[in-house]
């Protein structure tokens, strides 16, 4: 079979044209100004998951539309499972997990763990995002144990019905942010 040399011509121009669009955009990607990227650092879901503290297993899904039942629980603090979880979404480089855990039917403890690969970490300025990010939408400076600089940091607020907590871990090979929004609880002397 021979081809025509002005209908490989042809292709060729139909193939540039259809591809130019997609290599003008993958250029501008790659020539985006460096402070996008740490505007995004700050990113995190703007939706408060403690809004959803308090709610009953049974409304969740309507409540969160997006929630999806596990096969198996995820063991939490203090015997707690998680039934249910956000679909895992990418994050600045990371991954972001929503975990919903329960008590008595109702949802008392609420994980957002983002994970990255410890080569491109950057956790502690995120951490920091947060902490700033959460003092302003808690009307409170929280209480800090241990900097963005250090390798394991944590800060803690006490908002009302219910308490959030921050922890940074950027341990060699770890490069872990865990935001946990959790219900005040009557403890049992037996569980302190």
């Amino acid at each position: 079979m021979q081809t025509n040399p002005s209908s490989i011509t042809r292709l060729t121009c139909q193939r540039l044209a259809f591809l130019l669009p997609a290599v003008c955009l993958l250029l501008t990607v790659m020539a985006a100004p460096l402070h996008a990227a740490t505007a995004e650092a700050a990113s995190w879901p703007s939706t408060p998951a403690a809004q959803w503290l308090g709610l009953n297993e049974a409304t969740l899904p309507a409540a969160v539309p997006e929630v999806q039942r596990l096969r198996r629980p995820q063991i939490g603090p203090h015997g707690l499972k998680a039934w249910w979880a956000l679909p895992s979404v990418a994050l600045d480089q990371g991954r972001l997990d929503t975990l919903f855990f329960t008590r008595n039917q109702a949802v008392v403890h609420i994980e957002e763990r983002w994970r990255a690969e410890p080569v491109r970490c950057q956790a502690g300025s995120r951490y920091q995002a947060l902490v700033t990010r959460l003092n302003q939408r808690l009307g409170q400076t929280g209480v800090a144990n241990g900097d963005a600089q250090a390798p394991q940091a944590s800060t803690a607020w006490a908002a009302g019905a219910y308490d959030v907590r921050l922890y940074l871990n950027q341990m060699a090979g770890s490069c872990q942010l865990l935001l946990v929004h959790e219900l005040h609880a009557e403890r049992d002397p037996s569980e302190l």
